[in-house]
């Protein structure tokens, strides 16, 4: 791979002089967050729902997909449905 990593935007730069947006805790919550993210992530799902099979999941995933695109639903309807 030969791309350049994005330059790093410090978007709480501008709240960094008011004192309710606790500025200088932001980088230990990110830093916990990214910690704890895969915690959080479902593992080996398919298991626990045995009353579906990854066939019947496709079809159900293409039918959600038909649906937000027949009546034009924002991304993060879609994102969540699935």
């Amino acid at each position: 791979m030969t791309n350049k990593p994005k330059e790093i935007v410090d978007i709480d730069a501008g709240d960094a002089n008011n004192e309710l947006f606790a500025v200088e805790y932001l980088e230990d919550i990110y830093k916990f967050y990214k910690i704890v993210e895969n915690e959080n992530r479902p593992h080996d799902y398919m298991n626990s729902q045995p009353e579906i099979n990854e066939k019947m999941r496709a079809i159900l995933t293409d039918w959600l997909v038909d649906l937000h695109t027949k009546f034009q639903l924002s991304p993060e309807a879609l994102y969540l449905a699935t």
